[in-house]
């Protein structure tokens, strides 16, 4: 016959273990779950950078421009008006 004693240290045994295989499925369960969405987004770019942009991509012209300079002179103007408002 068992003691109580050793039944609840039976008991606790199995609630330990059974908490952690809980935590061990879980942390499986997740980790698919993460393998199958980066897989997937890892399909959707593929497959994005093969659909029709729907635009024809011949004799298009493109140009750079930089705003530094329009932004100095912004600054420039600034710069006079606060000088006159202090006057």
């Amino acid at each position: 016959m068992l003691s109580s004693r050793s039944l609840a240290i039976r008991t606790m045994g199995f609630r330990h273990n059974h908490g952690r295989s809980i935590l061990d499925v879980t942390e499986m369960v997740l980790g698919l779950v993460l393998l199958m969405g980066a897989g997937l987004l890892i399909r959707t770019f593929v497959v994005m950078r093969t659909v029709n942009r729907g635009l024809d991509e011949q004799n298009v012209v493109t140009v750079r421009m930089s705003l530094a300079s329009r932004l100095e002179a912004t600054a420039e103007v600034a710069r006079s008006a606060s000088s006159w408002a202090g006057r």
